[in-house]
């Protein structure tokens, strides 16, 4: 039986990440939605999500296939007597989230030969959030938790 090739994307970004080293230890790990219990957040959490599929066609032969996953940064912060973040907590968050920007840059991952043998190109990256803000306001506010997304843009190549 074959795998998603949507699932396959997101495997592989996972274990990119899992195979790399950066300012924070983690362990990421693949999910269809991104909850947690807030206990659970006490820990930081990267959670590699499979996104939105897009297809064009491309020429009478071809399509533009594009596979998009999104990457959450999770954790649970300190606030100050005014119940406002810590910057010491929020800060590091930030900055290990803008870590994944270059390391995704141009990259080609082989995904799942289960799913067609096929490479995931890297072409788009951007941080993304439900407001004007790269983090989640609303989960900082409400929750004293630290929510982020990346979202990475893959072009599909045989």
């Amino acid at each position: 039986m074959g795998t998603s090739l949507t699932k396959a994307v997101a495997e592989a970004v996972k274990e990119s990440l899992n195979g790399d080293s950066f300012s924070q230890e983690f362990t990421a790990d693949r999910r269809w939605k991104a909850s947690f219990e807030l206990e659970e957040l006490e820990e930081l959490k990267v959670v590699v999500s499979p996104g939105p599929l897009s297809i064009q066609v491309y020429d009478r032969g071809a399509d533009d296939e594009r596979r998009f996953v999104h990457v959450a940064v999770l954790k649970q912060v300190d606030v100050d007597k005014r119940g406002e973040p810590l910057d010491a907590d929020t800060d590091p968050l930030v900055e290990l989230l803008e870590e994944f920007l270059p390391h995704f840059r141009g990259a080609k991952l082989t995904v799942s030969p289960t799913a067609g043998n096929r490479v995931a190109w890297c072409i788009e990256r951007g941080l993304v959030a439900p407001s004007a803000s790269i983090i989640d306001e609303k989960h900082l506010q409400d929750q004293n938790t630290f929510v982020a997304v990346l979202r990475l843009g893959f072009r599909m190549l045989d």
